[in-house]
């Protein structure tokens, strides 16, 4: 989490960085291909990116 100072010296949530740990069941990992798709759903499904107004970046 970034914070910056906004107007009047009050500081604001500019970034938050999610780390996300996957871990792969099974025999078969998915290509990268299938990771940039599922990592697009679950961006758009993501309750934090969904309800703030600040970058939300995987670090």
């Amino acid at each position: 989490m970034t914070l910056d100072p906004r107007l009047q010296g009050k500081l604001w949530i500019s970034r938050v960085t999610l780390r996300p740990r996957i871990v792969w069941k099974g025999s078969q990992e998915p290509s990268n291909t299938e990771i940039g798709y599922l990592h697009q759903l679950a961006h758009e499904e993501c309750f934090i990116a969904n309800s703030i107004r600040t970058d939300v970046v995987i670090g």
